[in-house]
C-alpha cells in the first residue's frame, strides 16, 4: 500500500509496461517513464506520463529524450552486461545528484513479469546489479521499499 507515499514524491519514474493496475499500491502518478520496448500509443498514453525516454534509439515510441549508446555502453562495462532499464534510472538520479531516491517494486528479477514468457532468458546481471544497488543503500544513496512480511 505505497500508492499514497508514491505519489507525494517530487518525481516519479516508472518502466517498461509497468502500468498502473492498483493506484493504493503504486499510485497514479508517472512524470518519467523509460522503455525499453515499443508500445502502442494506447499502452503509453495510458501512463498520462509528463515525459517518455527510450533507452535506446532503436525503440520507436515518440519520446523526449533517447539514452545515449555511450550510457549504456559504460553501464555495461561496469556490469559486465546490458544494464536493466531500472538500473540505467538509478544511475541517472545519481548522476543528476537527486536528493532522495526511494525505490519501490524493485526486487532484481524475482519476480517473474507477466509479459515475458516463463522461457525468457534476461540480458541483464540482476545479481550484480542487486549487489551493487544494495551497496548503495548501505552507502546511503538510495532506499529500497519493500512490502511487509
Amino acid at each position: 500500500t505505497f500508492g499514497h507515499e508514491i505519489d507525494n514524491h517530487d518525481f516519479v519514474i516508472r518502466f517498461n509496461k509497468g502500468f498502473i493496475t492498483k493506484t493504493i499500491s503504486q499510485g497514479s502518478r508517472t512524470d518519467l517513464v523509460i522503455l525499453a520496448l515499443t508500445l502502442t500509443q494506447e499502452e503509453l498514453d495510458s501512463y498520462n506520463a509528463r515525459f517518455v525516454a527510450n533507452r535506446s534509439r532503436f525503440y520507436h515510441n515518440k519520446t523526449d529524450l533517447i539514452i545515449p549508446d555511450k550510457a549504456r555502453g559504460l553501464l555495461s562495462c561496469f556490469l559486465g552486461a546490458t544494464p536493466s532499464t531500472g538500473f540505467i534510472a538509478i544511475d541517472m538520479c545519481l548522476y543528476l545528484e537527486a536528493a532522495q531516491i526511494d525505490l519501490y517494486g524493485f526486487d532484481f528479477e524475482k519476480t517473474k513479469t507477466f509479459y515475458n514468457p516463463d522461457d525468457y532468458i534476461t540480458q541483464h546481471r540482476y545479481d550484480r546489479e542487486e549487489q551493487i544497488v544494495l551497496k548503495y543503500e548501505k552507502e546511503g544513496f538510495l532506499k529500497i521499499n519493500k512490502k511487509s512480511s
